[in-house]
């Protein structure tokens, strides 16, 4: 265990889990996730950085019933779409960790607040400052960003890694977008389905994660590359 949380590879922690889960380490009713880890302690600290008060806002946060496991039809904690109050095809049933029809929304993100220390990695300033090289291809899933790359961003601008940081990757997608003719932009609008730049799915990617953050966002659709085809089932969880 470390920060009271166990190593990525004691995952999952239920045997029969499916792989990579987490469910349970903060109760079988959670619907925090991650943001636990936003401790008291964690943002006294976080608050001691504080030279502006300038704050960061979001177009859209994705809430924990947002994706499940595909193959076991289940969402954060081994909820159903049943315990949503929507019919599942597949007829699943309620379970007993979810208390009412709203639980898993982003509502419970709000009550508690998502306060704690941002952590910047500009990708996109980095890629063009040092390697012009990378192809980068931002309206499809081929320009994955790498662990290393990302490190090496860390690294060259001084910036350090804690233990429930919220992380905030720019990845170069809305500058593009900014910059493309509408002509170009409104039939990506429409593609099924959709394509994009992101953090490459990988189980480095995941473990790296799941060690050091308390939640993750972007400036491109979907945190991951997006769509990318052909990564091991286990890699999922990256989203």
């Amino acid at each position: 265990m470390s920060h009271n949380i166990p190593k990525y590879s004691e995952l999952p922690l239920g045997k029969s889990d499916p792989p990579l889960s987490a469910w349970g380490l903060y109760g079988p009713h959670d619907q925090l996730g991650t943001l636990n880890r936003l401790t008291e302690d964690i943002v006294l600290e976080a608050a001691k950085e504080i030279r502006t008060g300038a704050s960061q806002s979001s177009s859209q946060w994705d809430g924990l019933r947002h994706f499940a496991y595909q193959e076991e039809r289940r969402f954060y904690n081994g909820a159903t779409l049943a315990d949503f109050g929507i019919t599942d095809p597949e007829g699943a049933s309620k379970t007993d960790h979810a208390r009412h029809e709203n639980t898993h929304g982003v509502e419970a993100f709000s009550e508690k607040g998502v306060v704690g220390r941002g952590v910047l990695l500009d990708w996109a300033s980095w890629r063009e400052k040092y390697r012009p090289d990378l192809e980068f291809e931002p309206f499809t899933g081929k320009t994955k960003i790498t662990l290393d790359q990302l490190q090496e961003v860390a690294r060259i601008q001084g910036t350090s890694i804690r233990f429930g940081d919220i992380l905030f990757i720019r990845s170069g997608y809305l500058k593009a977008y900014a910059q493309t003719p509408a002509d170009v932009i409104k039939p990506l609008t429409t593609a099924f389905p959709p394509s994009f730049v992101g953090v490459k799915q990988s189980e480095e990617i995941a473990e790296w994660l799941w060690s050091n953050f308390a939640a993750v966002a972007g400036d491109q659709p979907a945190f991951e590359a997006f769509r990318q085809y052909n990564y091991p089932r286990i890699c999922r969880p990256v989203h």
